[in-house]
């Protein structure tokens, strides 16, 4: 009876493990701004805020903030492998006049104009595509490609993170419970 009960908290400690590594969708940074005047530029050039709020993230599993960081799983009601991490910025007479992280459908950015010019050209492949003369809207898209946070500052190794940290815990509880079972069957 103790084998058994083992084997099912076992099988249920795997899965729910697997899940919060797998299972948590695409985690993008998330802020805007509106301008470059020092100290009012925070979404562009407070990286290291950013990596602040990452890494509490990450060493929470799940974190609750309004700032910096967001889950966009869901987002615009797509599924996962149709929702992209964004960074968007407006330069005017070289004046950045807006700069804005944050999830994206891939199709859908600042007006409709520029939507029909953009169309089909803007791809998840952490490319900048710009459009515009004198004001140009840029646009870089990423889907994370197993990583998330792909549209602002990466963790160095210095923070204990690394992108491959999931597949590896991930793989050693599938080991523990292919073990579990085995020893079952021998018992």
């Amino acid at each position: 009876m103790q084998g058994r009960i083992f084997r099912v908290l076992t099988v249920c400690l795997f899965l729910f493990l697997l899940c919060l590594g797998l299972c948590e969708g695409l985690m993008c940074y998330f802020c805007e701004d509106s301008s470059e005047k020092e100290g009012k530029d925070q979404c562009k050039t407070w990286i290291r805020t950013m990596m602040y709020y990452r890494k509490k993230y990450n060493e929470q599993g799940a974190f609750t903030t309004k700032k910096y960081v967001k889950n966009c799983t869901g987002f615009a009601n797509l599924p996962e492998e149709q929702v992209f991490c964004s960074i968007m910025y407006v330069k005017s007479g070289g004046i950045l006049r807006s700069y804005i992280r944050g999830c994206s459908d891939g199709r859908t950015f600042f007006d409709e104009e520029f939507n029909l010019r953009v169309a089909g050209t803007v791809k998840g492949d952490n490319q900048t595509k710009c459009i515009g003369q004198g004001e140009s809207i840029c646009i870089t898209l990423c889907n994370g490609q197993g990583q998330d946070f792909c549209n602002g500052p990466l963790l160095s190794k210095a923070t204990g993170v690394f992108p491959w940290t999931n597949g590896i815990m991930s793989l050693c509880l599938l080991m523990l419970f292919i073990q579990t079972l085995a020893l079952d069957r021998l018992s």
